[in-house]
């Protein structure tokens, strides 16, 4: 039966890509809900945000947030007593330590521990290892940093980066060593926090609702995301509505609707598809330029009943860069005020209405997007972010007394 369900989805994909391609919109629409409908047993929605646009002008006019008028001030002097920070880093937790460091007045020291993950079939693997292990050493002990802040997207590994080279550390570092984790949204990604939780003062993550899915460990803290402000920044609005990403079932009422509704309502989209295997995303600087000089984008999160919402980072890119978002699904109300911050939608029907809003209301569209920028600037700035980490650390008196290995 899976293995049915698995062709049907496939065969409905190439159907839908053929039907982008050869621009049947108006009856891409209809087809590809129907998809939607079977494939995921959805046909009915599961919540009706507004049933029209008076509703939808309704409900934004009451959600309205008044802004703070200092929020634009620069705070980019670091005014904290973490000075000096070493980092100690893999793979994905190099977007939160380049927005952590931006802007901030902050000296640091960069290690990529890359090299020491890739030994176990080299024939001198020990020996680079070794070598590897004592330069990281000698660095962290004449650099002498605040905290070490470790990527712990991998798990600890006995042949290269592991539990023992933190035992290492800390025969000549008495101060906190700190783990990131980044989302933590499946079993496979708690275990690895958990594990790395065993050797390292903290591990910091970004998925606010971790509690709801698995059990707490004291010192797994949340952390939010930060976005690097000099990529994310308001920019002159040159295109109406932009999105990039992967087109599959889930998605491909959105992407029809927003691509026909735009040549009816005269708005400029700038819309790009990709597929893995034939063509490959956009160029980050591309995707970073069209971000910043669109007035809408939106997010289409829903891919599976199986896979849990998170807050992902391009939508609070969108808010740093003063670009109105349209969000499909929950995570965000976990977050973010509906329809202050932004403008939820679940529905075809839904979606179709906040195009016509974006059309028809840029004054409203504007105060959206001033109060989402004012909420980035007080949590997902680099500098709000460096706040609530030293908070973190000064919780369990990180400065007063040196932190004590485990």
């Amino acid at each position: 039966m899976r293995a049915i369900r698995i062709f049907l989805y496939k065969k409905f994909e190439a159907i839908n890509r053929y039907l982008w391609k050869e621009k049947y919109y108006r009856f891409g629409i209809y087809f590809s809900s129907i998809v939607k409908a079977i494939m995921f047993r959805e046909f009915f929605p599961k919540s009706l945000n507004y049933s029209n646009l008076d509703e939808l002008v309704a409900k934004i006019d009451k959600s309205s947030i008044p802004i703070n008028k200092n929020i634009n001030k620069d705070t980019s002097k670091n005014t904290n007593k973490i000075k000096k920070l070493f980092i100690i880093k893999g793979c994905y937790p190099d977007f939160f330590v380049n927005a952590l460091i931006s802007g901030q007045q902050l000296e640091c020291e960069i290690f990529d521990f890359t090299k020491m993950n890739s030994l176990e079939n080299t024939d001198f693997g020990s020996d680079i290892l070794e070598f590897e292990t004592k330069s990281l050493l000698k660095k962290i002990s004449s650099f002498d940093p605040d905290v070490i802040l470790l990527g712990t997207n991998i798990k600890p590994l006995s042949h290269a980066f592991s539990t023992n080279t933190i035992s290492k550390i800390r025969s000549i570092y008495k101060k906190k060593i700190i783990g990131y984790s980044g989302d933590i949204y499946t079993q496979e990604n708690y275990t690895i926090a958990k594990n790395w939780c065993t050797c390292l003062d903290y591990v910091l993550h970004g998925e606010k609702r971790l509690a709801k899915n698995f059990p707490l460990i004291s010192n797994l803290k949340f952390i939010p995301f930060d976005i690097d402000p000099k990529t994310f920044f308001p920019e002159k609005k040159k295109n109406d509505f932009f999105f990039s990403g992967l087109g599959n079932n889930p998605r491909f009422p959105f992407i029809f609707t927003v691509k026909l509704f735009s040549n009816i309502l005269g708005l400029k989209a700038n819309i790009f598809i990709h597929r893995k295997s034939t063509n490959p995303s956009l160029s980050y600087d591309k995707y970073t330029k069209l971000i910043r000089t669109s007035r809408v984008t939106a997010n289409f999160s829903r891919r599976s009943r199986h896979i849990i919402d998170v807050l992902g980072g391009n939508r609070i890119e969108a808010l740093a860069s003063k670009t109105l978002l349209l969000a499909e699904g929950i995570a965000l109300k976990e977050y973010l005020t509906p329809y202050a911050h932004f403008i939820p939608f679940s529905t075809v029907r839904e979606f179709i209405i906040a195009l016509k809003f974006i059309k028809n209301y840029p004054d409203r569209v504007n105060k959206i997007v001033e109060s989402g920028y004012a909420i980035y600037k007080t949590e997902w700035s680099s500098v709000s972010t460096l706040d609530k980490f030293e908070s973190i650390m000064q919780s369990n008196d990180l400065f007063s007394k040196k932190g004590q290995s485990k």
